[in-house]
């Protein structure tokens, strides 16, 4: 997260308790895709879907602005995002902004795993109709918006 500063803190989203943040997620908007970032929780705080709520908030966030498909690159938590819907990809196939990413091009390791996900409204209606986009999955978590 060494690329970040104030200005880019604008689409990431903590989730905290007891005034102590214990997780994590952003995006980066370039034209209609988006990059999911820095996606973590703190670890006496795994395996209680604060991660799964905070991505969730994310993609919820990349359908309203009409983002049509969904990027992310990772060296740990491919299962993980493959449950969400994601998929791999060859890292030489990615769209231009992300390339052009500061993640894509030094940030993360060539050894990083490229995955991506559409958001077409077909994929929008299946994650209404099992519950992503529940409120009262999301107020399960106090989220705070910088």
């Amino acid at each position: 997260m060494e690329d970040l500063h104030t200005s880019s803190l604008e689409y990431f989203w903590v989730a905290e308790d007891k005034n102590q943040v214990i997780g994590v997620c952003g995006i980066d908007y370039s034209n209609h895709v988006g990059l999911v970032r820095s996606l973590a929780v703190d670890k006496q705080a795994q395996r209680k879907g604060i991660g799964k709520k905070l991505y969730e908030i994310v993609e919820g966030d990349a359908r309203n602005r009409g983002i049509l498909r969904l990027y992310l690159l990772t060296t740990t938590a491919e299962r993980y995002f493959e449950r969400l819907g994601y998929e791999i990809i060859e890292r030489d196939i990615a769209p231009i902004p992300i390339k052009q990413s500061n993640q894509f091009s030094s940030l993360c390791p060539q050894s990083a795993i490229l995955m991506q996900k559409s958001l077409s409204e077909a994929n929008g209606r299946k994650a209404f109709d099992s519950g992503l986009f529940c409120a009262e999955s999301v107020l399960a978590v106090v989220v705070e918006h910088y």
